[in-house]
């Protein structure tokens, strides 16, 4: 089980990878390539990274009913279904912006674009963060529960380093496979849970149900 828990964390440091660029070189490409005039206003490049925070903002109450309306009809997916949603979601958010460098040649990248970029990435972020984070909670042994959250920070930590290696091809390459590049990694996330699925599901619903019991046991034998 504790091996599940790695692949679901490697696969997390993948979305991560892709993630953390809205603050390393995202905020570069904005303010070079991005047209930041809208309606007679200029907008500076933080507002871009602020719309990320306030898109999960807006979009979490609907994400919470969307989940809520699937369990009422008994279709809402499991954790891995919506892991590999998410990072569906923020690879099309990826491609977004690679189509917007593409329609503007030459000229600037419409704003629509990176405000279309964020609001996708929002609905990935709230299908793989809590849900990768609350699986890593719920599925590892009691004994290095604590221990196992913790790792799955490390996620964090392993993706901004892997993102920050990355962004020396940001000069190198065009901005549109630049961002292409970054939705292939989130891609491969999903390919990976698709292939690993079913060994993943045996080994992390095996892992849950011994989980009350083992947390059961420690709780005895600490008082």
């Amino acid at each position: 089980m504790i091996a599940a828990l790695f692949v679901v964390i490697f696969i997390a440091t993948l979305f991560w990878t892709a993630q953390s660029h809205v603050w390393n070189t995202y905020p570069l490409w904005i303010k070079s390539r991005v047209a930041h005039e809208f309606l007679g206003l200029t907008i500076p490049v933080t507002w871009f990274q602020s719309l990320d925070s306030l898109a999960v903002l807006v979009l979490a109450p609907v994400v919470l009913w969307f989940w809520r309306s699937q369990a009422r009809r008994g279709t809402e997916p499991g954790d891995l279904v919506k892991i590999a949603v998410g990072c569906a979601f923020f690879a099309i958010a990826c491609v977004a912006l690679s189509v917007g460098e593409l329609t503007a040649g030459a000229g600037q990248v419409e704003v629509i674009w990176p405000t279309a970029f964020h609001f996708i990435c929002a609905i990935g972020y709230l299908y793989v963060a809590p849900i990768a984070l609350a699986l890593c909670s719920r599925a590892a042994p009691a004994p290095v529960n604590a221990m196992m959250v913790g790792v799955y920070y490390l996620s964090l930590f392993a993706g901004s380093v892997a993102s920050g290696w990355l962004g020396r091809f940001y000069e190198a390459m065009s901005p549109a496979r630049f961002w292409l590049m970054h939705g292939t990694i989130v891609a491969a996330a999903v390919a990976l849970i698709l292939f690993l699925r079913r060994p993943l599901l045996r080994a992390l619903n095996a892992a849950e149900q011994s989980a009350p019991e083992a947390h059961q046991s420690v709780a005895g034998a600490s008082a």
